[in-house]
C-alpha cells in the first residue's frame, strides 16, 4: 500500500517500468501493449516517486495512460489493505484521482477509454486468481444530471473526470467540496489549451484552493502537445509554495514547486501540401473562389476514408458543408449527406451524433472550427484540410495532428488558400511545422476579474484572514507578482468601498471586518459565484429548439435573431430549419427545405498573428524577393515551402505586382508607408507592417490619436495582420512622415492609454471582465440576461466608476487590452528598431492602392459603409435628453403618462430603506450593512429591518467590536443608537 505519493512501495525502472506495478497491472500491460512508449517509460518512475510531472508528447503516444496507470495501480495497492466492499463503496473517503480537461466531450471519451484498462486489469486478475475490487469512475460536468450529482455526494468515485468550471463549482459547494479532501493525484490534460488564457488563470487558483482544502500537496500531472517554453508551462502547472517572511504578510518567500519535464522525444512525420484551387487568383471564375474550392475538396474527400476540414469561423464551416453536400447530390443524385458542420454553437447531442456517424463511416467528412482541435475521439482521420491561414504554427500542428492518430502514422495536412495573400502565410506555417518552430505561449498574469470571482467563492464557504488569503493567491503562478495594494483594491471593491446606492452592481459581495481582520461571505454570495462561475464570456446566444419538443439544435447570435422573422428558413448543422416562433431567449424551428436558405453568422473572436510569427513571415518575404530573378525560383518555392505549382506561381505573381507598385516588399526589416487618395479625395496612409494584428492595433490607435491632435481633423483607422490604414476626413493635406515616425516607445503606451477607452474592444472587454468579477450576475440559472441588457448595465457601471482611478475592473480592462489583446512590448521593440535604423521605413505615393492593401481596404469599406448613419459624438458626449411634451405631440399618443407613479415611489422607498422583504437582515453581515449605509439607528428602527434574531446579531457585532451603542445619558429625549 502507498501511504503517500512520496513513499511508494517500489519505483519502476526506466528499462522495465511495469515491473513494480501490481502483478495484475503489469501482466495486463504486457499482454496488451508489450513495451511502453517513451512518455510512459519516462513518466511512470517520476509519478511513482511522488514528483510533479509535465508530459510532452504528440497525439497517439500513450500519454494519457502514462498519467493514469500509476494512479490506478496506487488505488489497487490501497485496496489490498481495505475491505473489498468498503473500498468499492468508497466509504473511507473521497476522490483519489482528479482528471481535468478543457472539453466536456473529451471527458466522456476519457471515461470510456478508462474502462478498457480497468476491465482488462480485473479480467487479468481473475485469471491470476486474484480478487480485484471495482474502481469507480464518474464524470461531473455541466451536463451531468442532478440525480447523478446527488449520488456522487453520498458515494464519491475513486476517479473523477471534470472541467475547470465544474471543479470551481464543487469547491464552492458546501457538501461537494468535502469529496476533495482525499485527492492524491491531479491530472490536467491539454494544459497547453488552458495556460494561455484566463480559463487557465481561473484553474490555477482553483488548484491552490484545492491544495488548501487537502492540507497536503497532491501530485500534479500535466499533459501537453508540443508547446514552448516548457519551463513556463511546467511552472504554471506547479504553482508555488509560500512562506511569509514578515508578520504583516507584506513580504513572502515564494518557492516554485518542482515539476519534472518529460519530453516524449517523438516527432510525428507530416505530409504537407499547400494547394491552390485556381490557376490565377486574379481571374476567378464567377468572381468567387468557393466553386473551385468545393470541387477540389470533393475530390480530396473521395480519395480518403475520413477527412477533417478546419475553418476559422463557424459560418465558414456551415458554408463549405452545404456547398459540398449540394455538389455531392448534383454529382450522384444521392440523398445522404457527405459532410456535416461541427462547431461550438451546435448542441452537445447534435455534435455527438456527428462524431459517431464519422466513426461508423456514415459520414465521409466533418467541417469544423476549434471544436475538434483537441483530442476528442472521432475515430481514425486520414486527411486534415485547413481552409485559409490558421495564423499560427502551433494551431496548425494541433489540427493536422488529428490525422494519423497513432504515433507511427504520418499526419497528412492539406492547406487551401482562400485568397492570394493567404499563400504567404501558409508557406511560413508549413515551413514552421516541418522545422518544429512553434510560437511561445504567454500566460496572463494578475487578472483582477478572475481574482475577484475566486475571492467571493473562497470567502463564501470559509471565513478568511486577508493575509492568509493573499498568501494562497500568490501561490498561483499567475499571481506570483501580485502586489498587496492590488489585492486590497479588489477586496475594497467586493466589500462595498465604492458608492452603491445608485448601482446595485457595486453592492458588497463580502464583508471585510477590519477590526478583527476577517473576510466574511455575504448572503447570496455563494449562489452568485456558483451561477456565474468561470471565465467564458456570455455572447448573448439564443437557443434553437425543435418546435413541440425540448430538443436543442444549437444556438445563434442575438444579432442574427433580431434580423430574422417567423417563416424565415436558414441552415444550421447542415440541416435547414423554418422559424415558427421567437421568444426572449430562444426560438423554435421545424425542419424545412429551401432552394436558397439563409446562411447563419456569428461574430466570434478573430485570430491575429503574433509578433514572432510576423517576424518569420517577414523573413520569408525577404528570402523570396532575393530569389525572384532566379530561373528556378518556382521550383525552389514549391520544394522549400511545401506547395503546388499553382500556389507558387500565384505567390510570385502577387509579390511581383507589389514590387511594381511600391518598389519593395514589406518584411521584418522594412516598413512601407504608402499614401494614396480615395474616391472623394481624402488622403489615406497605409502602413505595411508584417508584425501582426496585436502589434498593428496599438500602433494604429496611437497614431490615430496623435494625428487627430496634430491636424485637428477626424482620423479613421483599421488594422489587420499586415498593416493598418489611416483615413483623414475632410482634408487634402497628408500628414508629414516625420510626425508618423516621431512616436517614442513611451509615447506609444501613453497614447494607447488615452485612446483605448474610445475603442470598441475596451467596452467589450470591460463587460466581459465585469461579468467575470460577478458585477453583472445572473440571478436565476435558467434565465439568461439579454445581450443588449448586459451592454447597458456594463456601460452604466463603466460610467459610474470612471471617476475612480483605482477601480479594479477599469485597471483590469487596461491590463487586458495592453497585455493580452495587444502586444505593446513588441510594438515598443519595433519603434526602437526604427529609431536605431535596424528597421528602415520607405515612403511611397501611389496612384492606385498596391495589391497588399486589398484585404484591409475591403474590410475598411465594410466597417465604415454605414458610417453616415451614425451620429459622431465626442469622447465626452452626454446622453440625449428629450422634451416629453414635444415627443407626445409628434407621436400623437394621447395623454402623457406619469413619469413616476406613487406605487413606484413607495416600492423604491421600501427597497432603499431595507424594509423590502428581500433586503431585510438575515445575518450579522446584513445588519452591519444596514447600520453602515443608513447611519445611526435605534433598536426599534433596526427591528423594522430585521426578520428575527436582532438581539443575537447586535450582540455578536458588539462583541466583535464592529458596532457600538451610543447612550445619550444626559439627554432624556434622545434614544440610544447603534453606529458602526
Amino acid at each position: 500500500m502507498h501511504n503517500s505519493p512520496a513513499t511508494p512501495t517500489g519505483v519502476a525502472s526506466i528499462q522495465q517500468p511495469a515491473s513494480s506495478f501490481h502483478p495484475a497491472v503489469s501482466a495486463w500491460f504486457a499482454q496488451t501493449f508489450g513495451q511502453p512508449s517513451p512518455p510512459q517509460q519516462k513518466g511512470w518512475p517520476q509519478i511513482a516517486a511522488g514528483k510533479n510531472v509535465l508530459i510532452l508528447a504528440p497525439t497517439g503516444s500513450g500519454k494519457t495512460l502514462a498519467a493514469f496507470l500509476w494512479c490506478i495501480n496506487d488505488l489497487l495497492e490501497q485496496s489490498l489493505t481495505t475491505d473489498k466492499e468498503t473500498f468499492e463503496k468508497n466509504h473511507l473517503g473521497g476522490i483519489h484521482t482528479l482528471y481535468i480537461s478543457p472539453l466536456k466531450a473529451l471527458n466522456n471519451d476519457i471515461e470510456k477509454n478508462l474502462q478498457a484498462p480497468l476491465t482488462g486489469i480485473r479480467e487479468t486478475a481473475t485469471q491470476m486468481q486474484l480478487d480485484m475490487p471495482q474502481i469507480r469512475v464518474l464524470v461531473r460536468t455541466g451536463d451531468t444530471p442532478g440525480d447523478v450529482r446527488q449520488k456522487m455526494l453520498k458515494r464519491p468515485p475513486h476517479i473523477l473526470i471534470t472541467t475547470p468550471e465544474s471543479l470551481f463549482i464543487m469547491l464552492t459547494s458546501e457538501r461537494a467540496r468535502e469529496m476533495y479532501r482525499t485527492v492524491k493525484y491531479v491530472i490536467v490534460d491539454e494544459i497547453h489549451a488552458l495556460c494561455g488564457q484566463k480559463r487557465g488563470v481561473h484553474l490555477s487558483l482553483s488548484l491552490e484552493r484545492l491544495a488548501h482544502l487537502c492540507r497536503k500537496d497532491f501530485v500534479r500531472i500535466g499533459l501537453s502537445a508540443t508547446q514552448r517554453p516548457l519551463d513556463r508551462i511546467a511552472a504554471f502547472l506547479g504553482g508555488l509554495t509560500c512562506r511569509p517572511r514578515t508578520s504583516d504578510f507584506q513580504t513572502l518567500d515564494l518557492l516554485p514547486r518542482p515539476v519534472e519535464i518529460i519530453d516524449g522525444g517523438q516527432k510525428k512525420d507530416v505530409d504537407l501540401k499547400i494547394i491552390s484551387a485556381v490557376e490565377d487568383y486574379g481571374n476567378l471564375p464567377d468572381d468567387s473562389i468557393w466553386p473551385a474550392i468545393t470541387e477540389k475538396l470533393y475530390g480530396l474527400i473521395q480519395q480518403h476514408r475520413t477527412t477533417l476540414i478546419f475553418t476559422l469561423m463557424r459560418a465558414q464551416a456551415e458554408k463549405i458543408a452545404k456547398r459540398l453536400n449540394d455538389w455531392h447530390r448534383h454529382q450522384t443524385r444521392a440523398a445522404e449527406e457527405l459532410v456535416q458542420a461541427h462547431h461550438g454553437s451546435l448542441s452537445k447531442e447534435v455534435r455527438l451524433q456527428m462524431e459517431d456517424k464519422l466513426k461508423r463511416g456514415e459520414l465521409r467528412a466533418l467541417a469544423a472550427t476549434s471544436s475538434l482541435e483537441l483530442g476528442i475521439d472521432i475515430g481514425s482521420i486520414d486527411c486534415v484540410v485547413q481552409l485559409g491561414s490558421p495564423k499560427s504554427v502551433s494551431r496548425a500542428m494541433q489540427r493536422v495532428g488529428r490525422s494519423g492518430h497513432l504515433i507511427s502514422a504520418t499526419s497528412k495536412g492539406r492547406f487551401f488558400p482562400l485568397y492570394r495573400h493567404d499563400i504567404g502565410d501558409l508557406a511560413m506555417i508549413a515551413r514552421g511545422m516541418l522545422d518544429g518552430a512553434i510560437e511561445e505561449t504567454h500566460v496572463p498574469e494578475n487578472c483582477l476579474d478572475v481574482l475577484a470571482q475566486q475571492i467571493v467563492a473562497a470567502v463564501s464557504v470559509d471565513e478568511w484572514n486577508p493575509d492568509e488569503l493573499y498568501q494562497l493567491v500568490r501561490q498561483s503562478y499567475c499571481y506570483r507578482r501580485l502586489s498587496r495594494n492590488l489585492f486590497d483594491s479588489v477586496l475594497d471593491m467586493l466589500s462595498g468601498k465604492y458608492p452603491s446606492q445608485d448601482m446595485r452592481e457595486l453592492r458588497p459581495k463580502i464583508s471585510w471586518d477590519r477590526v478583527n481582520n476577517r473576510l466574511i461571505g455575504r448572503r447570496g454570495a455563494r449562489q452568485t459565484a456558483i451561477m456565474n462561475g468561470g471565465t467564458i464570456p456570455d455572447r448573448g446566444y439564443y437557443g434553437v429548439y425543435i418546435a413541440g419538443t425540448n430538443i436543442k439544435v444549437g444556438e445563434m447570435e442575438e444579432e442574427f435573431v433580431f434580423e430574422s422573422r417567423v417563416g424565415d428558413i436558414f441552415y444550421l448543422g447542415s440541416s435547414e430549419w423554418r422559424i415558427t416562433s421567437i421568444e426572449h431567449d430562444r426560438f423554435w424551428v421545424t425542419p424545412a427545405h429551401s432552394e436558397r436558405p439563409r446562411p447563419p453568422f456569428w461574430r466570434g473572436d478573430f485570430f491575429y498573428r503574433d509578433y514572432e510569427t510576423g517576424l518569420r513571415i517577414g523573413e520569408f518575404r525577404r528570402q523570396v524577393q532575393e530569389r525572384m530573378s532566379l530561373p528556378n525560383v518556382v521550383e525552389w518555392v514549391m520544394e522549400t515551402f511545401a506547395m503546388d505549382r499553382w500556389s507558387a506561381e500565384n505567390l510570385l505573381a502577387h509579390f511581383a505586382k507589389q514590387l511594381d507598385s511600391t518598389g519593395a516588399l514589406p518584411n521584418d526589416q522594412k516598413i512601407i508607408v504608402e499614401q494614396f487618395y480615395d474616391e472623394v479625395g481624402d488622403p489615406r496612409l497605409f502602413v505595411h507592417s508584417v508584425f501582426g494584428g496585436k502589434v498593428n492595433a496599438p500602433w494604429a490607435y496611437a497614431l490615430q490619436n496623435k494625428m487627430e491632435e496634430l491636424t485637428g481633423v477626424e482620423v479613421q483607422s483599421q488594422f489587420d495582420d499586415d498593416g493598418f490604414i489611416l483615413r483623414f476626413i475632410d482634408t487634402d493635406r497628408p500628414p508629414s512622415l516625420e510626425a508618423l515616425l516621431s512616436l517614442s516607445p513611451e509615447e506609444i503606451e501613453e497614447r494607447n492609454v488615452k485612446a483605448l477607452t474610445t475603442t470598441p474592444p475596451f467596452a467589450t472587454r470591460f463587460r466581459y471582465n465585469a461579468a467575470r468579477a460577478l458585477m453583472l450576475p445572473r440571478t436565476t440559472p435558467q434565465r439568461r440576461m439579454p445581450l443588449w441588457q448586459q451592454r447597458l448595465r456594463a456601460a452604466d457601471l463603466l460610467q459610474a466608476t470612471r471617476k475612480f482611478d483605482d477601480f479594479p475592473l477599469i485597471i483590469e480592462t487596461y491590463r487586458d487590452c495592453l497585455r493580452d489583446a495587444l502586444d505593446l512590448e513588441s510594438l515598443k521593440r519595433v519603434i526602437a528598431d526604427i529609431q536605431s535604423g535596424k528597421i528602415t521605413v520607405q515612403y511611397v505615393q501611389t496612384e492606385v492602392p498596391s495589391p497588399f492593401t486589398g484585404n484591409l481596404l475591403y474590410n475598411f469599406l465594410a466597417n465604415y459603409m454605414y458610417d453616415f448613419n451614425e451620429v459622431r459624438l465626442s469622447q465626452h458626449a452626454r446622453a440625449l435628453e428629450v422634451n416629453r411634451e414635444l415627443l407626445h405631440e409628434v407621436l400623437n399618443n394621447g395623454p402623457v403618462p406619469a413619469i413616476i407613479s406613487p406605487e413606484i415611489v413607495q416600492n423604491a422607498e421600501q427597497y432603499w430603506q431595507y424594509r423590502d422583504h428581500q433586503r431585510r437582515a438575515r445575518s450579522t453581515e446584513d445588519l452591519l450593512e444596514i447600520i453602515t449605509v443608513l447611519g445611526d439607528a435605534t433598536t426599534e428602527e433596526l427591528r423594522e429591518r430585521c426578520d428575527e434574531k436582532l438581539e443575537d446579531y447586535l450582540k455578536q457585532l458588539q462583541e466583535q467590536g464592529r458596532i457600538t451603542l451610543l447612550d445619550f445619558q444626559h439627554d432624556e429625549i434622545a434614544p440610544s443608537k447603534w453606529v458602526s
